[in-house]
């Protein structure tokens, strides 16, 4: 019910959001996004919560709230799994800026859960900083061989979403091009589409 009261029902769940008990504070959060949240609400003390749902549901809410870089660049980073999700979740939503892009290529290069991996590259395919473009050659696989041909190591489906975001994202830049025409030559029907 109060969910769709809307904004003034979401002003008072984060009036009550400084709840000491965590579920308190994760509902008057979920709460809270039932309405565009306040320009002056600062998001960081519930994105650095002790509790990782208190974490998770922070990120869940800021993809347009003018602080929304800056929680989302720590949640990236955060110890645990769920808050990662909730982050790259809410990165499907907000805009990705060239700050993400470091956390952004070293989720997608570390061991873990392949789909968290994936959207990290995705996400990368959305950002329209150069550094972007230079994460998604490094995550494509290309490798210059020992008579210096550019070559598409392996498939994997990292590298497949890369060479996907930069085609998609990145037709004119020479270096997306440069792998891209060895993605075509590739031996690798997978790579090859």
């Amino acid at each position: 019910c109060l969910t769709r009261i809307g904004a003034p029902a979401a002003a008072h769940a984060l009036k009550r959001a400084a709840d000491p008990r965590w579920y308190v504070t994760r509902n008057m959060l979920a709460l809270a996004a039932s309405a565009p949240l306040p320009p002056d609400f600062d998001p960081m003390p519930f994105v650095t919560a002790a509790d990782a749902r208190v974490r998770a549901q922070a990120v869940a809410i800021v993809a347009d709230h003018p602080a929304a870089s800056r929680a989302l660049h720590a949640a990236l980073q955060d110890t645990d799994p769920r808050v990662v999700t909730a982050a790259l979740n809410t990165l499907g939503r907000a805009r990705v800026t060239a700050e993400l892009v470091e956390p952004l290529q070293r989720l997608a290069e570390r061991e873990g859960a392949e789909d968290d991996r994936l959207a990290a590259v995705r996400a990368l395919g959305r950002c329209r900083s150069p550094e972007a473009c230079t994460a998604l050659v490094a995550l494509s696989g290309a490798r210059r061989n020992w008579i210096r041909r550019l070559r598409i190591r392996r498939s994997t489906p990292v590298s497949l979403e890369a060479l996907r975001m930069l085609a998609r994202s990145w037709p004119d830049s020479r270096a997306a091009g440069v792998v891209l025409a060895a993605a075509a030559a590739s031996t690798d029907s997978a790579v090859r589409r």
